[in-house]
């Protein structure tokens, strides 16, 4: 059951005796850590897959993760964001995994669906995306009790599973289906054992905060099959070769979108009440750090393909240019996205997430037929424009508080 006890990660900084600063900063480190290693897996595996399988192992993961990504961001809830952004009076930890119970045991029906209409890869994918949303539970009560550190290092060793998985098997396959395995074993043996958890069926709890989840879950459903579009475009026209080029061209730039993420969920407490002109500094960083990986790139062009062990080509430089543009909206933009969660911006969410994902759409039936991956790069570069542009607008509408619904 969850409690309300004091922070133990404050308690520990007390006997350290550091100062409030050192505390705030060391609780932040904790923060972007796990937030960032948690999110890095996924994509440090298909780099794995790329140089010990070859990119067309890693054209097959990329086209499971461009149906599981979205799937599980629906079926998630939000539960982590809700538990971050509510109080343990509004929402408690038995509360919300009562609802995971739910959203699990639909996610277990897509890993069925998906065995038979996409590949087994893909249901083995969403078998261990499950496993890792209760271990996303855990691990924001965990930042609720002030155990940032305990929510890192749970992070971290489970990134370091699923890389260990991939890298010991002969198969995305296999190595998939060894790290289901192990994610729910750690959920077991560090998630559990840590909390007092029970489960709590609440039907009123249900219904104010399924609503809420339900339309953030929408919009985040939207927003990634926006970022799918492509790759199953891809997928479609293009061999599982071209296909895993581009996706693995992708993660080194999405890389430093984990990066953005993982600062916007630090800021989450913040950015409800911040102000606009606040909320811009903050952007500025994660813009100023694109466009230096885009001077990076073009000085070394060459340099990203011969590491990931992509083709190099006129094509592939194509396709990285385009990749490299689109980051200059998508950096920034993902911060303002964790702005619009604080502020309780759900339903308006969901419109922008449907427009953008006609726009990438559009881009990518206009595109991709003809000019295979660097089609496609574009398509992503387009609609991240316009993502940050609608994103931008959508803020500057909403007032400064907390109890926008």
């Amino acid at each position: 059951m969850a409690h309300a006890t004091p922070s133990y990660g404050a308690m520990d900084c007390m006997a350290l005796r550091l100062p409030p600063r050192a505390r705030w900063i060391g609780d932040s480190a904790w923060v972007i850590a796990a937030n960032l290693s948690q999110a890095a897996g996924p994509f440090l595996g298909l780099i794995l897959i790329s140089r010990l399988q070859g990119v067309e192992a890693a054209g097959r993961f990329a086209y499971a993760q461009a149906f599981t990504t979205p799937l599980i961001l629906l079926l998630s809830l939000q539960l982590k964001a809700l538990l971050l952004t509510h109080s343990e009076r509004e929402l408690t930890l038995a509360a919300a995994a009562g609802m995971r119970t739910l959203s699990t045991a639909l996610g277990l029906l897509s890993a069925v669906a998906l065995l038979v209409l996409v590949s087994p890869l893909a249901a083995l994918l969403m078998v261990a995306r499950l496993a890792d949303s209760w271990a996303e539970l855990f691990q924001a009560q965990q930042q609720r009790d002030g155990r940032m550190w305990r929510a890192g290092t749970g992070a971290v060793a489970r990134s370091l599973v699923f890389l260990a998985a991939i890298a010991s098997t002969a198969s995305a396959e296999r190595g998939i289906a060894v790290y289901a395995l192990f994610s729910l074993l750690l959920v077991v043996v560090f998630d559990v054992r840590s909390s007092r958890f029970r489960l709590s069926f609440n039907l009123i709890a249900w219904k104010i905060f399924f609503a809420r989840g339900a339309l953030l879950s929408i919009a985040m459903f939207l927003l990634a099959a926006q970022a799918s579009v492509p790759r199953i475009a891809l997928g479609h026209y293009v061999s599982d070769a071209a296909l895993g080029g581009f996706a693995t061209l992708s993660v080194i730039l999405q890389t430093g979108n984990l990066v953005a993420s993982s600062f916007g969920q630090a800021l989450l407490p913040s950015l409800g009440q911040a102000s606009l002109r606040r909320i811009a500094t903050w952007v500025t960083i994660p813009a100023v750090v694109a466009a230096a990986v885009l001077i990076l790139f073009r000085l070394a062009p060459d340099l990203p393909m011969v590491f990931l062990h992509v083709p190099v080509g006129i094509e592939s430089r194509h396709t990285l240019n385009a990749l490299c543009l689109s980051q200059l909206a998508v950096w920034p933009a993902a911060v303002i996205g964790y702005a619009l969660t604080a502020r309780r911006i759900y339903s308006q969410q969901i419109y922008l997430s449907a427009v953008l994902l006609a726009v990438a759409a559009l881009a990518s039936w206009l595109l991709i037929p003809r000019f295979g991956a660097p089609g496609a790069a574009a398509a992503l570069g387009i609609s991240s424009i316009s993502m940050l542009s609608l994103s931008c607008y959508l803020l500057g509408r909403t007032p400064q508080s907390l109890e926008i619904q």
